[in-house]
């Protein structure tokens, strides 16, 4: 198991009975994960590229976002030691796992919304 996804079941804590579904939920079901796993889909993007990409999110609520998913296993995050500083982020193979989840998901709203 990833170490990321590890530590998202020991914050589940009580919730460990969930069902796999549930649990899988509580990390994605949010508004923006899945949203960020099909802007990350293709090459590495540095954060600026996706505020680009997702109109509609705050730098804050990004990087919030994106700290989060790095903790969990789903980002990479890449720090080049160049000037000036650049990060670039992208899928780990758990996050592109979830691609087509969230590329089916994008469909049904564009069928059923």
């Amino acid at each position: 198991m990833p170490e990321g996804l590890a530590a998202e079941q020991s914050h589940l804590g009580h919730h460990s009975h969930w069902s796999p579904l549930a649990r899988a939920l509580n990390v994605t079901g949010d508004r923006w994960t899945l949203v960020i796993v099909l802007a990350l889909a293709g090459d590495p993007k540095r954060p600026v590229q996706l505020r680009d990409r997702l109109p509609g999110i705050s730098a804050g609520v990004l990087d919030r976002h994106l700290q989060q998913m790095v903790a969990l296993g789903l980002l990479l995050r890449r720090r080049f030691k160049e000037m000036p500083p650049r990060v670039e982020l992208a899928l780990t193979d758990a996050g592109r796992e979830l691609v087509p989840v969230a590329d089916a998901l994008a469909r049904w709203g564009v069928k059923h919304l």
